[in-house]
Parts: C-alpha cells; sequence; structure tokens
C-alpha cells in the first residue's frame, strides 16, 4: 500500500480509520488527511481570519446549527484548532462554565483525555464553583485538578491556584459532610499543592491543617491515608510542626501506627518524621520509638 506519507497522496483518496492509525502519522499530519474527505471548498484557513480570538466559542456554537457543508467547515477548523494546547484550554474552560457542559465531560471521561494536552493550565471558575457542584462531579473536577497541579509548570503552578484561592475551595469541601471519595481527592489536591512553600503557609493560615488533624480519625482508611499524605506535605513547614503539635496530634499519629491500613502507616511514619524536628514534637514522640522500629 502507498505510504500515507507520500507528498504524492492524492487528495481526493479517503483513509480508513485503520489505515490511519497505523500509519505512524502525528495527530496533525492524520487531521489533514482527514480534511480532505471532506468537500473541496472547505478551507479553515478563511475561517481564522473571519472568527479571530472568538473562534472557539463561535465555533462550538455553530457546530449543531446550519447546513451539513457549515458544520463540516466548523468542526474541521475546530480540530485544527484544537492541536494547539492553549486553545484546549479555551475549549475546557469553556465546557466547564456550563453545568450540561461539566457533566458530558464526565460522561465521556474528556478530561483524563484532554489532561495531557493542557499542560497544567487551569480553568479558573473550576475553584470558585468547586464546592457547590455535585459530589460526582466534585470527584471528576478534583482528580483532573489534582493531575493539573502535579503536572503543571511554572509560571502556571502554583500561582494560578494561589489567585484562584484554590486552597480554601479544597478545604470547604473538607469542610462539608462528603463523602469518603470527595474527602480523599480533596485531600490530594491539598497535598500536592502544598508541595510548594507558599501553600504550606496557607495551610497553616487557615483551617486547613486542623481540619486535616481531625480526619486523621475518620473511619474510612482511605480517608485517614489521604489525610496523612496532605500532613505529610505541609508539616515540612516549621509553623506547621509547632501548629501540629500545639493541637495535641502528636497523640493520635501514635496511635495510627497501629492502623490495618498501610498506607496510613506509611504516611504518618513520614508525618512523624517531619514533626520530630520539632523540639516539642520529638519529646512527645519518644514513646513511639519502638513501634516505628
Amino acid at each position: 500500500m502507498t505510504s500515507l506519507k507520500t507528498p504524492d497522496t492524492p487528495k481526493g483518496r479517503k483513509w480508513t480509520a485503520q489505515e490511519i492509525n497505523q500509519s505512524g502519522l502525528t495527530p496533525l499530519e492524520a487531521s489533514k488527511l482527514l480534511v480532505y474527505t471532506l468537500p473541496p471548498n472547505v478551507d479553515p484557513t478563511k475561517m481564522q481570519l473571519a472568527y479571530g480570538r472568538r473562534a472557539i466559542p463561535k465555533l462550538v456554537t455553530e457546530i449543531p446549527e446550519g447546513s451539513l457543508q457549515h458544520q463540516q467547515k466548523s468542526l474541521v477548523f475546530l480540530a485544527e484548532l484544537l492541536h494547539n494546547p492553549l486553545n484546549i484550554s479555551q475549549a475546557l474552560k469553556r465546557d466547564l462554565d456550563h453545568a450540561v457542559g461539566r457533566a458530558e465531560l464526565i460522561k465521556h471521561d474528556t478530561l483524563h483525555a484532554l489532561l495531557p494536552l493542557v499542560g497544567g493550565l487551569l480553568p479558573k471558575d473550576s475553584f470558585k464553583k468547586l464546592p457547590e457542584e455535585r459530589m460526582d462531579i466534585q470527584i471528576m473536577i478534583l482528580d483532573t485538578l489534582y493531575n493539573c497541579i502535579r503536572l503543571g509548570r511554572a509560571p502556571y503552578i502554583p500561582d494560578e491556584p494561589i489567585k484562584c484561592d484554590a486552597m480554601g475551595a479544597f478545604t470547604q469541601i473538607l469542610k462539608n459532610e462528603s463523602v469518603a471519595e470527595t474527602k480523599v481527592a480533596a485531600s490530594k489536591c491539598i497535598m500536592m499543592l502544598s508541595f510548594h512553600k507558599i501553600c504550606k503557609t496557607l495551610a497553616c493560615q487557615g483551617e486547613t491543617t486542623s481540619i486535616l488533624i481531625s480526619m486523621l480519625s475518620d473511619r474510612k482508611s482511605a480517608v485517614r491515608a489521604a489525610a496523612a499524605g496532605a500532613l505529610m506535605s505541609i508539616t515540612i513547614d516549621v509553623e506547621a510542626k509547632k501548629m501540629f503539635v500545639r493541637d495535641d496530634a502528636v497523640s493520635t499519629l501514635m496511635e495510627l501506627l497501629g492502623d490495618a491500613n498501610e498506607s496510613v502507616i506509611l504516611n504518618v511514619i513520614k508525618v512523624i518524621t517531619n514533626v520530630a524536628e520539632d523540639y516539642r514534637g520529638r519529646f512527645e514522640l519518644h514513646a513511639c520509638v519502638k513501634k516505628v522500629w
């Protein structure tokens, strides 16, 4: 079979999805091949000049409307635009702004598919609306934000979450009557965000640390493990160590060394390592040395 990459590939040739998948082409090259299966007068470059910066929202609203040819034009141009990660972020934000869009993203697991392309760009409104969402939507958004924070790079991370008061939003979820899965997802976000020094400070200034300490006594082992994981990240900070000791949380740590869940024990030991750097914490932890060894 003639290679798909040859320059003399006829534009009228219709490639099957299987042929394209086996060709080794990049997504951009593959999309160019697919364009040739459309009517010859579909030219996305003209639409780019016409729509400018408003291209994505304009195209999204036009796709369900108009003639078949107009829909094809809109889809072709939208596909071209979404090869740019910045445009993907804009499209993602548009969907997150609407309840129907958020539900559809979850239904089709779109967020996880888009995440590697977004590169840590966070839709700002997703934090503000997060505590008010349905729990299933909260979990999906939290999982996505966790990976955005984990994979994101400066200047977006941690600057964007800080501007959006992400720590406050995550903490509010922990304060609400949430299911265990939601608490775990929010705690993971706090843990990842708190790897940045300024976010450790934010966790200490608000209610975050105190709430996480109370969650160490949760009846769900997954919640206890997630809370200890977040505290592990926060208590690297000197003030956080002192706060932990002042809240009489050391005794809770020692009790958790006998927990049946290995993840709980592992994270608790890491917290103990941090807290032991404080003089009072080290003194109180002396009694659990034998348990650790």
